[in-house]
């Protein structure tokens, strides 16, 4: 075996790692381009991140202020109607006075202090400030008259009196007609349309109170429900959908009401046919009255449906 010096082990050495050397030295300096880049990338990120970050700020400062816009615009719409019904404060509408004879002249300021006493209310004509008829598009309606008080006190005195109006009418101050007197709030007119909705979702609901105070209209269902405060078409209640899973045991035709013991109350087209006595015919039978219960059936229903209810009706009232 030949000697090995320490300069040719050396020499060897360097000619074996020099390969190893470069790929090592290229190795360093691509991890020192990925650092840099890496570097970079973070930096990038933070901006990115400051930048998201000022954009989220700015969106949501750009959302309070649509939001504050939207609510100021819907201020500024019913800013004119609270606006206008607040200058109808002192003032009323009396319903149902008919207009004098085309001969005959009319002044207002004098029919409301009869009217008024009539109700037990002192009242002047120096009370009042102004009143007059309302135009109205209904040729067949007497137009109302509008009065506006010299002061609040007497108009409030005067509003809450009004259910004496009960035992009140037009006969009473020596006009032909008996017709009903009615004392309301002078409403705006987007205020009496609002009125007019409430109106008829309080009849299709079954609601039982209807008024107005102040110029706000209140709902209620009956006496043990809250108070609900319309100020617009969206604060009325969704209307309650009719079951048309029930029906009416005699004439199988009303949808949501069973069973019907009055035809008065039935929607059925069974309803308006003529009554006969229980002594009737059998075969003719359309209605049956026993004592104060009208039990109603279409006469083309057999004599089995017939007897098979009327038994159970003859159950309930024994």
């Amino acid at each position: 075996m030949p000697n090995l010096t320490t300069k040719k082990l050396e020499k060897i050495l360097d000619e074996k790692l020099s390969p190893l050397s470069e790929q090592l030295k290229e190795a360093l300096a691509m991890v020192k381009s990925l650092n840099t880049k890496y570097e970079k990338m973070e930096e990038t990120l933070g901006v990115l991140q400051e930048e998201n970050k000022a954009l989220k700020e700015e969106h949501a400062s750009l959302k309070a202020q649509v939001l504050s816009s939207a609510n100021d615009l819907k201020s500024v719409q019913k800013s004119p109607n609270d606006l206008e019904q607040y200058t109808r404060r002192d003032c009323v509408e009396i319903c149902g006075i008919p207009l004098p004879e085309e001969s005959q002249e009319e002044d207002t300021n004098d029919i409301v202090p009869q009217l008024s006493q009539k109700m037990g209310i002192p009242l002047e004509r120096k009370d009042i400030s102004v009143s007059h008829r309302i135009r109205s598009s209904r040729s067949s309606v007497d137009p109302a008259i509008i009065v506006k008080f010299v002061r609040r006190e007497v108009r409030e005195r005067l509003y809450r009196a009004r259910k004496r109006l009960k035992s009140i009418t037009m006969a009473d101050f020596g006009f032909s007609v008996d017709k009903k007197i009615f004392i309301n709030e002078s409403l705006t007119p987007k205020n009496k349309e609002l009125f007019k909705d409430c109106l008829r979702f309080k009849k299709d609901n079954s609601f039982k109170f209807l008024w107005t105070n102040a110029g706000k209209i209140f709902l209620r269902r009956n006496a043990d429900s809250p108070v609900i405060l319309i100020n617009s078409s969206v604060d009325i209640p969704p209307s309650k959908k009719i079951s048309h899973t029930e029906t009416c045991m005699f004439c199988d035709k009303c949808p949501g009401r069973v069973p019907h013991l009055d035809s008065s109350n039935c929607p059925c087209s069974y309803a308006s046919l003529p009554r006969l006595d229980i002594t009737s015919s059998i075969s003719n039978i359309d209605h049956l009255i026993y004592s104060d219960i009208d039990i109603h059936m279409p006469s083309d229903l057999n004599f089995n449906y017939f007897t098979t209810h009327m038994s159970f009706m003859l159950m309930k009232i024994l």
